[in-house]
C-alpha cells in the first residue's frame, strides 16, 4: 500500500493505493481501514481517498482478498496530522495552565503582557507531561505571581529540551522552576524573591541535563540555582543578591559565562562532585569565597575543571 502524502495539517486529504497479485486466481477485492476510528471501505480498485480532520497519527491498513477467499494483509502507513498550534492565553485559555493542558507536542503557548497569579494550589505549579514550548520576548511585561506558595513551572515527565520556557518573571515563589528526571530549556526569564524567610530558589535541578542560560536570578533567601546530579548547562545567567549564587551537589554540570556576583554566601559551592567545567564566570563580590569546594571524606571523586575566572 502506498499513500501520495502522509504529513499535514487537518483536515489532510490522502490517496492510498493497494496493489495485490495472485497466482492461482484473482485478487477480487481490497478492504482499508484508515486508522482514525472511521468506517472500513472495500471496492475493486484498490484506490481510496479520505480525509483526516482530527490531530494525532493514525496508521492505515489495507487488506486484500482473492476468488477462493484468502486474504493477505499490507503493513502499515502512518498518518501524521498532528499540526503545530499556536495556543494563546488568554485569548485561546483564561490561565497558563489550562493552556498547557491542552497542548500538544510541539505546540506553542503563547502568554499575552499582564500579571497572571494562581487560581487555587494548581496554578502555582504549571506542569505539562510531554514537550511543549512556552513562549514570552519581554520578560518584563510578563509576570507569573505564586503568592509566596509554589512553584512557577515544574518539570517532571522526561521533557528534552526541546520543551522551552521563555520570557517570564516569577517572582514569589518557593522555587522559580523546578526541574526532577527531565531536560528542558530555561532562557530569558527573570525569577526574583524578596522574602527574609523560608529558603527559595531560583531553579532546582535534580538529575537533569537541561540548559539554563540568559536567565536574571536575583535576591532569593535561598541559592540562585541548585543542582542535584545530572550534568546540566548552566550558561550566560546573572545571579546575583542571593544567600548563594549556584550550589552543585554530586553532579557533572557546565558552567560556564555566568556573572555570579553579590550573592551573601559562596559564589559557587561545589560538593562532592566531579568530572565538571566551570569556565569563564565572573564571580565577584559574594559574601564567602567566590568558589568553594568541599569534598566528604572518604569521597570518590573524578577529574574536574576549574579555570578563566575573574574572582573579585
Amino acid at each position: 500500500m502506498t499513500s501520495d502524502i502522509a504529513q499535514g495539517d487537518p483536515p489532510l486529504e490522502v490517496v492510498f493505493t493497494c496493489l495485490a497479485s495472485d497466482s492461482d486466481g484473482e485478487v477480487t477485492s481490497f478492504t482499508i481501514d484508515y486508522g482514525d476510528g472511521s468506517n472500513t471501505e472495500t471496492n475493486a480498485t484498490g484506490i481510496f481517498s479520505h480525509t483526516y480532520t482530527s490531530r494525532g497519527k493514525s496508521f492505515a491498513s489495507c487488506t486484500a482478498a482473492d476468488n477462493n477467499g484468502a486474504k493477505v494483509d499490507s503493513l502499515f502507513i502512518l498518518v501524521d496530522t498532528r499540526a503545530r498550534a499556536m495556543i494563546r492565553v488568554p485569548s485561546d485559555y483564561p490561565t497558563i495552565q489550562a493552556a498547557i493542558d491542552s497542548a500538544s507536542e510541539g505546540d506553542t503557548v503563547l502568554v499575552a503582557d499582564g500579571t497572571y497569579i494562581r487560581e487555587g494550589q494548581q496554578e502555582s505549579r504549571y506542569e505539562r507531561q510531554s514537550n511543549y514550548h512556552t513562549l514570552r520576548k519581554r520578560p518584563k511585561g510578563c509576570v507569573i505571581d505564586c503568592e509566596n506558595n509554589g512553584e512557577g513551572f515544574h518539570f517532571g515527565s522526561g521533557e528534552t529540551a526541546t520543551s522551552l520556557v521563555s520570557g517570564f518573571t516569577i517572582r514569589n515563589t518557593d522555587t522559580g522552576i523546578d526541574i526532577a528526571f527531565s531536560s528542558p530549556t530555561v532562557e530569558n526569564n527573570v525569577l526574583e524573591d524578596h522574602r527574609q524567610y523560608g529558603t527559595p530558589k531560583g531553579i532546582r535541578l535534580n538529575d537533569s541535563a537541561a540548559i539554563v542560560q540568559k536567565n536574571i536570578i536575583q535576591d532569593f533567601n535561598g541559592y540562585g540555582i541548585e543542582i542535584y546530579a545530572g550534568s546540566p548547562i548552566v550558561q550566560e545567567n546573572t545571579i546575583t543578591r542571593n544567600m548563594g549564587g549556584i550550589s552543585i551537589w554530586a553532579s557533572q554540570p557546565i558552567i560556564t559565562g555566568n556573572l555570579i556576583n553579590e550573592n551573601s554566601g559562596y559564589g559557587i559551592e561545589i560538593t562532592n562532585t566531579g568530572a565538571f567545567l566551570i569556565l569563564n564566570n565572573v564571580v565577584a563580590r559574594n559574601g564567602s569565597d567566590g568558589i568553594g569546594y568541599l569534598i566528604p571524606s572518604g569521597s570518590a571523586n573524578g577529574a574536574e575543571i576549574i579555570k578563566q575566572h575573574h574572582c573579585g
